[in-house]
């Protein structure tokens, strides 16, 4: 099959959607402009906050991210921006999703027969039984049409994964030539921490597609590696494209918060950017059954994004806004969760804590 011209560094695999030549230019379009207003229209955020800042900050009370709302989103500039903003995430959803119809069938068959594969690597198992939590199922995360579960084909659908590879591989530049920069990172940060860890089972929790999953492959090569995620239709293409990249995981269809394995499974337990996609119950339901699954001595791991301690008032500012105008409503009670808090509740000592990382984004606990 011919590969389709990616952006530069991106690299071509076989579960990849292919779209033509006018779909490709209509994707590409959408991703610049993206880029173009994080560049150039972004910017005026700062700006903007320091004409209000005086104006909602308060001699010993700074401003309730209510009123900084208020305030930030009363000026013109900021209607633009987020108007803008809004818009374009809409449309690299469809601008990806019209090429991923067309291009379903093939993706579907690809997809089974590696699923059916005599010479497999990994495995998949679905359990039609799992239920989808509220927190997923009543929202559309990210604004992704259908959102990571629903299923738009009656057998076999992968369109929620072939949708996120296109949009966050492709469109995001800054995450590497298959999006595994975070996993790459987040790994290389563990195996520095913990030089003494040396795993043999690992579990990534809500792995979708499994992008940040293969970098453990290649960073734990003597484990088993294990991923689960709630989405059917992310699970069977993650499945497939880990067998076209040629790493070895075993996916399947669990709910985070009480999955079917025994206690003390796994030595490491990592997930990235799951939890502030979920509610305040589910959090701590994970932390728990993370907890539960962990041997002794075994970690448990965390890239998310940074707690409002330390952070200043526009990037509380951004974060609101997601919360309010981006399908992303548990992000602001995530920023205000204790992480250490959690941990110490379900039976982690905080003193066997450590965080690092990006914003001091990477947390991690040891049983």
């Amino acid at each position: 099959m011919t590969e389709v011209p990616l952006r530069a560094g991106q690299r071509w695999h076989a579960m990849m959607p292919q779209p033509d030549h006018d779909e490709m230019a209509r994707q590409t379009f959408v991703w610049s402009l993206r880029q173009e207003i994080r560049k150039t229209v972004e910017p005026v955020i700062p700006a903007v906050y320091k004409k209000v800042a005086p104006k909602v900050n308060k001699p010993g009370r700074p401003a309730t991210i209510p009123e900084l709302r208020r305030a930030m989103q009363s000026e013109p500039q900021i209607q633009m921006w987020s108007s803008l903003r809004r818009s374009t995430w809409e449309a690299q959803w469809d601008a990806a999703g019209l090429a991923i119809e067309r291009d379903l069938g093939r993706l579907i068959d690809t997809a089974r027969r590696y699923r059916d594969s005599n010479q497999k690597l990994g495995s998949l198992e679905l359990d039609p039984t799992v239920v989808t939590p509220r927190y997923n199922s009543e929202i559309e995360i990210h604004v992704q049409p259908g959102g990571y579960h629903v299923d738009v084909t009656e057998h076999d659908d992968v369109f929620a994964g072939a949708l996120w590879d296109r949009v966050y591989t492709v469109g995001e530049p800054d995450r590497g030539e298959w999006g595994d920069l975070p996993g790459i990172a987040t790994s290389s940060w563990i195996k520095e921490q913990f030089p003494d860890l040396k795993p043999k089972k690992i579990l990534d929790v809500g792995c979708t597609i499994g992008q940040s999953t293969l970098p453990y492959c290649d960073a734990f090569p003597d484990a088993e590696i294990h991923a689960i995620d709630v989405g059917a239709p992310v699970l069977r293409y993650g499945h497939a494209r880990a067998e076209a990249l040629g790493k070895k995981v075993h996916f399947s269809q669990q709910d985070a918060e009480k999955t079917r394995f025994k206690d003390g499974s796994f030595d490491l337990i990592f997930s990235h950017l799951l939890f502030h996609e979920t509610s305040r119950t589910g959090v701590e339901n994970i932390f728990r059954e993370g907890y539960r699954l962990l041997k002794p001595g075994g970690v448990m791991f965390l890239d998310d994004i940074p707690d409002r301690n330390g952070m200043e008032q526009t990037t509380s500012f951004f974060f609101d806004w997601m919360t309010h105008n981006a399908a992303e409503p548990f992000i602001n009670g995530w920023i205000d969760t204790d992480r250490h808090a959690v941990a110490e509740r379900v039976g982690f000592d905080r003193k066997k804590a450590k965080q690092g990382g990006p914003q001091n984004r990477f947390f991690a606990f040891r049983k």
